[in-house]
């Protein structure tokens, strides 16, 4: 425990002011990590071990997983920011998008804790949408179709004799800001179309590009 507890120790007093340069900060910082690495197992007391140095479980557990990564890992991260728990939030991003968060915030002056929570949010966000691709396919598929197979679309609708207005418009609605429509109407457009296309009501000639995504939803 006593390792374990010393490499802590050091790492957290890492100061980026002791420094000549931020290439050498960032060499020392990965190399205190990887000391963490070696003397971390799995019977470590976090909550003791937490207590001791004056820490949370939250951070000390962040610390363990960072010093898990490679060093090409922690190198990237570390190009973005040396705050320990801002990177191990980061670094559940996808690397594309630590750049699109990280670019956002690059020139404002704002303060870590705030920083935190909007990676954490962006990283929910991703969550949720990773799910919806999963579990509603239809909803990438929809917002993917050109904009020319809508307008033929908006036409056919204007011609259905058997839509009422209120639906025609919502419709109409819908499709033109297709990228804005919420998960609810596109749920509702799915089932309005798949309703007709099993009553042989979309038109297989004009609608050919919807009669063929649909018969790939069913």
């Amino acid at each position: 425990m006593r390792k374990i507890e010393k490499s802590i120790r050091a790492l957290l007093k890492l100061d980026l002011l002791d420094f000549e340069s931020l290439d050498e900060a960032k060499e020392v910082m990965i190399d205190s990590l990887k000391k963490v690495e070696i003397f971390y197992t799995q019977d470590v007391n976090v909550k003791e071990l937490a207590t001791k140095l004056g820490h949370t479980e939250l951070k000390l557990n962040h610390i363990f997983k960072l010093s898990s990564y490679s060093i090409e890992k922690l190198d990237s991260l570390l190009n973005y920011h040396f705050d320990l728990d801002l990177i191990y939030s980061l670094s559940k991003l996808p690397e594309n998008h630590q750049k699109i968060i990280m670019g956002i915030y690059a020139t404002k002056s704002i303060k870590v804790p705030f920083l935190i929570d909007e990676i954490e949010n962006y990283y929910q966000k991703l969550l949720k949408e990773n799910n919806l691709e999963i579990t509603k396919p239809h909803i990438q598929k929809f917002k993917s179709i050109p904009d020319i197979e809508y307008q033929n679309l908006i036409n056919a609708v204007n011609s259905w004799s058997d839509v009422d207005k209120k639906t025609k418009d919502k419709l109409i609605k819908i499709t033109k800001n297709i990228n804005r429509t919420s998960t609810n109407n596109l749920d509702w457009l799915l089932d309005f179309l798949m309703n007709r296309k099993a009553y042989n009501l979309i038109n297989s000639t004009t609608l050919e590009y919807f009669n063929n995504l649909l018969s790939d939803m069913s």
